[in-house]
């Protein structure tokens, strides 16, 4: 077949032409798109990390003050600054897991455990600070409940068939749970802003 101008080869490749043209379009369209969500998407996540960042930061300060050594009232007045700090954790955990993939907002839910049991075992800490050198076992065998990951407190002293505990052990033993809460939250934080 001879090309000729105006038959029909020529009309082929033109019709070629525009459809390859219109396809190159298309194409650059879809990936301008991509890139544009891809990049929407990081800076949710980012903005997620941020977020989860904040509040382990804001609960990871009550870890430096009981580390400082404090006292009840010091020891308090912290504790309300990083509460405000902190603010209401379910509004946070909504609003966060919503930047997050359906794949990790389990881990973003698990982090946000806890750090919720974090700051639950540093408030409980607060009724023990102070004031008498022992405490009933109805309210340790309460607090083990609560926190599975409590050590085991000796008790100081058996009276009438009750046994109490120190105090000061009981504390200690909620602001380790404390501690050890912010580090595992930490790292689920860390594992998810890795990827």
């Amino acid at each position: 077949m001879e090309r000729r101008r105006g038959g029909r080869e020529e009309g082929i490749t033109r019709v070629q032409s525009d459809l390859i043209g219109k396809l190159a379009r298309l194409v650059s369209a879809a990936l301008t798109c991509m890139v544009t969500l891809s990049g929407c998407g990081s800076r949710k996540h980012n903005e997620g990390i941020a977020e989860l960042r904040r509040v382990e930061s804001a609960i990871r300060e009550m870890r430096i003050v009981v580390s400082a050594g404090t006292n009840q009232q010091e020891f308090s007045r912290r504790l309300t600054d990083s509460l405000i700090k902190i603010g209401d954790l379910q509004q946070s955990l909504i609003r966060t897991t919503g930047m997050f993939p359906e794949k990790d907002k389990p881990t973003v839910a698990e982090a946000y455990q806890h750090l919720a049991k974090a700051t639950d075992a540093y408030t409980k800490s607060k009724d023990f600070l102070g004031g008498e050198l022992t405490e009933e076992s109805y309210r340790y065998e309460s607090l083990r409940k609560e926190f599975p990951n409590l050590a085991e407190i000796k008790e100081v002293v058996r009276f009438q068939g009750e046994v109490y505990y120190s105090r000061a052990d009981m504390v200690q033993g909620l602001w380790k749970v404390a501690a050890e809460e912010i580090d595992r939250a930490k790292a689920l934080i860390d594992q998810l802003a890795q990827g």
